[in-house]
């Protein structure tokens, strides 16, 4: 089977495969994990589109809430 991720081309999507990821986590100490590498890829992520575009309010709240 040959399956080929995508690359997120926003913030929102990235925050919403977080979401999806937690909820598989089955113990504290992996969603701890989870959401420290998650928000870390949303951050750098964010710094990598903001030198093409200019985020949107959207993706500005999610990195506010983050």
């Amino acid at each position: 089977m040959n399956t080929t991720k995508l690359e997120p081309w926003n913030i929102k999507q990235l925050y919403s495969a977080m979401l999806t990821d937690l909820e598989s986590c089955q113990t504290d100490l992996e969603r701890m994990i989870c959401s420290t590498i998650c928000k870390k890829e949303i951050r750098e992520k964010a710094k990598e589109f903001s030198k093409t575009r200019k985020l949107t309010p959207c993706e500005i709240a999610i990195l506010e809430s983050i």
